[in-house]
């Protein structure tokens, strides 16, 4: 063990005061305190540094704060938020004006032992803070300073030691086993309507959905993964006249792929089952619950790796707010990758049109759910060899559209033939 990770270890189990600083990325303060909120018989103050009211209500640390109180209230209720315990500070910088602020809200506290995580903070509030612990060195050894590394899931530290700061990384991630979509949106301010979702965690998954991913990663590796005209037909069905139900053609289509029966009939059924209410753009939904299958299936290969890194991946998010200025926003997403981090990939499956405007549309909601830790993804069922060869194969137009729309939005693309290999590729550095 490190000298850090001593340092960090000693500081959560002596922390009396935690201080978070207000950001619309929320979960960078929500998931440090749920590992000092687990300490038995240790009770814990909170101070939020954030900022007066501004003339932008786009950047508006009120509605952050309130959009933290709200999920922090309902997951430890008893245990209320502090709001005497904001330091509201000028929107216009003076590092000892910050100092003043700080130093009339600890007042008689300031012999306690504070952990001071300054990762939703700008820089001049990691100034502020190092400047008040320099001065105020009799009681330094109470302070520790730390930072969430996003791209490595760790945790940096630092203190003040002999008149001179300390920083290193320690091995500690800060994963949580508890997160779900459900308050990851709402930290940030987002209200969602989950269709179906699996977990790392089997306890918590229900069978058919299971069992329907299990149906279509059949499909996939024993039909459309090794047969090129599978994929063909597939794709060469959006050409279908989508004024009209299609479902029954679709199906037939399906049934005539699998002529040979190396999918199961039951499989084949519940594959049916799953586009049962939909009449027309049948691939497109096809499409997003056999990436759900290729996803899901690399997630589990991968967590052999590190059984603590992933937690869920959902299908059909919903997801809704009313923004600055009281107007509704509403937004549908494919798929949604939850990582232990807080972190999310969104997953865009398209197997027909999607304009530019529209794909730097997805990259917006996906950075406005997640903060710097969502991340958009465009899934195309052309194959990567297509792509690069710019193939134009009849009743491909739109899915080629999309993909360049995409490509010109500076989305990144994953392809399905190739989707497993690109997830492992993307998670490298972090597992």
């Amino acid at each position: 063990m490190t000298d850090f990770e001593k340092r960090w270890r000693q500081a959560q189990e002596k922390c009396d005061i935690y201080v978070m600083c207000s950001t619309l990325n929320q979960i960078v303060n929500y998931l440090p305190l749920e590992n000092l909120k687990n300490r038995e018989s240790k009770s814990l103050e909170i101070i939020n540094l954030t900022y007066e009211d501004g003339e932008n209500k786009r950047f508006s640390n009120r509605m952050w704060d309130e959009n933290f109180s709200t999920v922090y209230n309902d997951k430890y209720e008893g245990m209320p938020w502090i709001d005497s315990d904001d330091i509201k500070l000028p929107r216009r910088f003076k590092c000892e004006n910050y100092i003043r602020e700080i130093e009339k809200c600890i007042g008689a506290r300031k012999n306690k032992n504070f952990i001071w995580n300054v990762t939703g903070g700008q820089r001049n509030i990691l100034f502020t803070a190092m400047k008040y612990i320099e001065d105020n060195a009799d009681t330094s050894s109470n302070h520790t300073v730390m930072y969430l590394e996003g791209n490595t899931q760790k945790i940096t530290v630092g203190y003040y030691d002999r008149n001179e700061w300390k920083f290193g990384a320690v091995n500690n991630s800060y994963r949580s086993d508890t997160i779900d979509l459900h308050n990851l949106f709402r930290l940030a301010g987002y209200e969602t309507d989950i269709s179906d979702a699996v977990f790392i965690n089997e306890g918590k998954n229900k069978e058919d959905f299971l069992n329907l991913l299990k149906a279509y990663s059949n499909f996939y590796s024993k039909l459309y993964e090794v047969n090129e005209e599978v994929r063909k037909k597939l794709i060469e069905s959006n050409k279908w006249n989508n004024n009209d139900d299609n479902s029954k053609d679709f199906f037939e289509l399906l049934d005539c792929i699998n002529c040979e029966k190396k999918v199961t009939v039951g499989d084949i059924e519940k594959i049916k089952d799953s586009l049962d209410n939909r009449s027309n753009y049948l691939f497109g939904y096809f499409l997003e619950y056999m990436a759900a299958a290729v996803i899901w299936n690399a997630v589990k290969e991968m967590s052999k790796q590190d059984t603590d890194f992933f937690q869920s991946l959902s299908h059909s998010v919903k997801v809704c707010k009313h923004d600055w200025n009281e107007k509704e926003k509403f937004c549908e997403l494919d798929l949604v990758l939850l990582l232990r981090s807080g972190q999310t990939v969104v997953f865009e499956c398209k197997s027909g049109f999607m304009s530019a405007e529209n794909a730097k549309s997805r990259e917006h909601t996906a950075y406005a759910l997640g903060g710097v830790y969502g991340k958009p993804i465009l899934i195309t069922p052309l194959s990567k060899r297509e792509a690069v060869e710019d193939v134009k194969s009849d009743g491909y137009e739109n899915i080629i559209k999309a993909y360049s729309s995409a490509r010109r939005a500076g989305l990144e693309v994953f392809h399905l033939d190739t989707l497993n290999e690109d997830l492992k590729d993307l998670f490298k550095d972090a597992l």
